[in-house]
C-alpha cells in the first residue's frame, strides 16, 4: 500500500474538482441568504440598528458634498 497525499485523499472523498466547486459556490449562496435573511430581521426588529445606518448613510453623503 503506497501512501496518499492529503491533496489525493481529499479529492476522492469529494469527488471531481468541478463538482467541488459547485457545492462550494451552493454553500456560499445559502449562508449568504441566510445572512440577508438575519440582516433583515435586525433591520425590522432593531431601532437602534435602523438610526445607526441612517447616521452612517448622512454621514456618507455629508463626505460626498463636502469633499
Amino acid at each position: 500500500m503506497t501512501p496518499r497525499s492529503d491533496a489525493e485523499f481529499e479529492a476522492e472523498r469529494i469527488g471531481s474538482p468541478g463538482r467541488a466547486r459547485r457545492v462550494d459556490v451552493r454553500r456560499t449562496l445559502y449562508s449568504f441568504r441566510h445572512a440577508g435573511r438575519g440582516f433583515a430581521w435586525a433591520l425590522s426588529s432593531q431601532a437602534n440598528l435602523r438610526v445607526h445606518l441612517l447616521i452612517a448613510f448622512v454621514v456618507l453623503v455629508a463626505a460626498l458634498f463636502f469633499r
